[in-house]
């Protein structure tokens, strides 16, 4: 909602940066590495109805992730 917000007042979001820093990285690619730990907490189903399987991903999950999801939507 952010980035959109971003866009629609004219202004640059976090997203155009990295893509203009991180030349081999496309929009698609930086929302599912922005959307994986989100959607870990968010969801407890899986596309296909069955339960998420996350435990492995939320166990890397530190204070750092946060912060750059802080930082994102800081940005935005």
């Amino acid at each position: 909602m952010a980035e959109r917000l971003a866009e629609t007042h004219g202004e640059e979001p976090f997203a155009m940066h990295i893509l203009t820093t991180q030349p081999h990285m496309d929009r698609k690619a930086i929302r599912r590495t922005r959307n994986q730990c989100w959607n870990a907490f968010k969801h407890f189903f899986d596309l296909k109805s069955l339960p998420r399987e996350d435990e492995e991903l939320l166990a890397q999950f530190s204070d750092i992730n946060n912060d750059v999801a802080l930082f994102v939507g800081w940005w935005d």
